[in-house]
């Protein structure tokens, strides 16, 4: 019965024939640049080189590249390129919901022609994503290189947008003479939130230029090298962790009006007798920054900072409501675990030509399978909960457009979960860009159950994650687009939280929550909002850091009212926060936008310390918190 219900790739060399074997870098797995994994033939993926593409950096593979974009037919799909030398003469476009994956960061290579004429007068990007102002959802780019060539000095390397969801991780962006206009460029239009993960840009007049409109982007692992005016010039909320530039000029500069930024461990190195490092004009807050070369490490307004190393510090008042220590929680931080790929003939596919596709995905699941594969063009109709357990280390997905795994919301009501990950060990779990879909009615979509650390990637998941007592693993997120409510103690680190997709239903009883941390360490870099919610509930001794968030409220006064106070008896609330802090402690560095005059909350925090509650309340407007401090002694 088992053959029947699994399937395996046939047995590769690691050769491409025909264009039937991918083999791809996936930045989940390892650390490795130059690392591939193989994807199995018939994934649902587009291959630039059956539209014409040579890759031999010679032949212009334009207009080839243009048509597999053009070929793709469903949401997330994904074009990918072998590695070699993509030689083009123009702009490489989309709108959303499009992935651009290379085979591998240093051997997948689009480089625009050397001293091309659609690069002599204005500015142009070699790689474009742009769809309706804020609706360029979905955009990917992974595993790969733009190379601005010689000769043009008005090229961008990647002009780039998307919101809600999307990324660019391990990409390289380098001007070959170092000249250039921007090699990643966020400011065409309202950019986020989207991620940018373990980049590397070289060269350029600006290195990253980001937005000044009301949005939120979230960095990890950037390096910057051999900028000719700034590294970054910032003008939005921006949440970066582990900055790396080694230029003469000022690895960071920071103005305008919604301009925040949230840098956690950085080195900048280089500089000049005349240039200061970070030069602030704006919003700040500031952790474990090392600085050599620079005249100053800082210039903040107009105080000037020498010192070398600066441990901590914060660009306007620190709020508090009981006495606490002025300063952030400062979380131990961890990275995600790397997982070295395994041959891609030890892979299983489920199979899915039953009509109940359940029982095929657990007998894959329990087969012995160290790794799952998921293909784009294959949907799984689940009717019970899946267990993922035993030898599993991986699962890896092409994002199927209405979710790898459809569940019929009538099985799982009541808080039925869809998913749940079970076992013991320390082996970790990687599941990279799985779809998991109770669409129209959100659910427990994913629930804990392990002691295992579990990396969750790029995954879409309707409705919220949830865990249970034997839930003591460690939990890595990258971009997280659902709602998380542990009723048990974990230790999570989220990077790019997005819960925009909001419960908030005033008709219904209960005060909508976005987190709950019940005695766990949350870390989160980078959240955006836009809903009448509790943004994190913590409590029972919990903790809480949040470093960066954009907080869009849109709606009256009234609405941010706690209308259903029954809900909550015994805390009392009239109004809702963003924090609500039982005998727990959080520290948060955020942005609160409002959408329009009037349209945002007056309460940002309430805490509840031995029965004594105190509220913090700001006027309600777009207001800049740099650091809101609670912690218990």
């Amino acid at each position: 019965m088992l053959r029947k219900l699994l399937t395996r790739p046939m047995a590769f060399i690691g050769i491409v024939i025909a264009g039937a074997l991918i083999v791809i870098l996936s930045s989940a797995l390892s650390a490795a640049p130059t690392q591939s994994i193989q994807f199995p033939p018939n994934a649902g993926y587009v291959n630039v080189k059956d539209f014409g593409a040579k890759g031999n950096g010679q032949h212009d593979d334009t207009q080839a590249i243009r048509d597999a974009i053009a070929a793709t037919q469903e949401n997330f799909q994904a074009i990918y390129l072998p590695n070699g030398t993509y030689l083009v003469s123009d702009s490489i476009e989309w709108g959303q919901f499009r992935t651009l994956q290379g085979q591998s960061e240093l051997k997948t290579i689009i480089k625009l022609r050397d001293n091309s004429p659609a690069y002599r007068n204005g500015n142009k990007a070699v790689v474009r994503c742009f769809f309706n102002n804020n609706q360029s959802f979905g955009n990917y780019i992974r595993n790969l290189t733009i190379d601005t060539g010689k000769g043009n000095p008005t090229a961008i390397g990647i002009q780039y947008n998307t919101h809600n969801q999307g990324a660019i991780d391990r990409v390289t962006i380098r001007a070959s003479d170092r000249q250039g206009k921007i090699g990643l460029d966020l400011s065409e239009t309202e950019f986020g939130p989207g991620s940018i993960f373990n980049l590397v840009v070289e060269g350029f007049d600006i290195g990253i230029k980001t937005t000044g409109n009301a949005s939120h982007g979230t960095f990890a692992n950037i390096t910057l090298k051999h900028q000719n005016i700034t590294g970054w010039e910032n003008h939005f909320p921006a949440s970066i962790y582990k900055l790396t530039s080694i230029n003469a000029v000022p690895a960071v500069t920071n103005s305008g009006p919604l301009a925040q930024i949230v840098l956690i461990d950085a080195k900048l190195t280089g500089g000049n007798s005349n240039s200061i490092a970070i030069e602030n004009d704006a919003s700040l807050y500031l952790r474990n920054i090392q600085t050599s070369g620079y005249k100053a490490s800082l210039k903040d307004k107009e105080q000037i900072i020498s010192t070398n190393t600066i441990e901590e510090r914060v660009g306007g008042s620190i709020l508090t409501l009981f006495p606490s220590p002025q300063k952030s929680l400062n979380l131990n931080i961890k990275e995600p675990p790397n997982i070295s790929p395994e041959p891609v003939t030890n892979w299983v596919i489920p199979n899915d030509t039953a009509e109940d596709d359940t029982r095929a995905v657990q007998e894959a699941i329990d087969s012995g399978a160290k790794t799952l594969f998921f293909p784009a063009n294959k949907q799984y109709r689940i009717s019970d909960t899946i267990h993922i357990r035993g030898e599993v280390r991986q699962i890896i997905a092409l994002r199927h457009p209405h979710g790898n795994l459809r569940a019929d919301p009538k099985n799982f009501i009541n808080d039925k979960p869809v998913v749940v990950i079970d076992g013991a060990g320390k082996q970790p779990l990687t599941i990279d860009s799985l779809g998991i879909s109770t669409w129209p009615e959100p659910g427990l979509g994913l629930q804990l159950a392990t002691s295992r650390p579990v990396y969750l990637k790029y995954c879409g998941i309707d409705g919220y994650i949830g865990n249970t007592a034997k839930s003591t693993g460690d939990l890595f997120i990258d971009e997280m687009v659902f709602g998380a409510k542990f009723n048990h103690s974990q230790t999570a680190w989220i990077r790019q939280l997005n819960t925009e997709n909001n419960p908030f239903d005033p008709s219904k009883p209960n005060i909508p929550t976005y987190i709950v941390n019940n005695g766990g360490n949350f870390w989160i870099l980078g959240w955006k909002t836009e809903a009448p919610a509790i943004h994190a509930m913590t409590k029972a001794g919990g903790k809480t850091e949040v470093l960066g968030g954009f907080f869009r409220d849109h709606f009256g006064a009234d609405k941010y009212k706690d209308t259903n106070s029954s809900s909550m008896p015994e805390l009392g609330l009239t109004d809702i926060p963003y924090f609500l802090t039982q005998d727990a402690s959080i520290s948060a560095a955020y942005v609160q936008y409002a959408h329009q005059h009037g349209s945002a909350r007056e309460l940002q925090a309430t805490e509840i310390r031995r029965d004594q509650k105190k509220e913090l309340r700001l006027a309600p407007g777009t207001l800049m918190v740099d650091l809101y401090a609670g912690l218990e002694k």
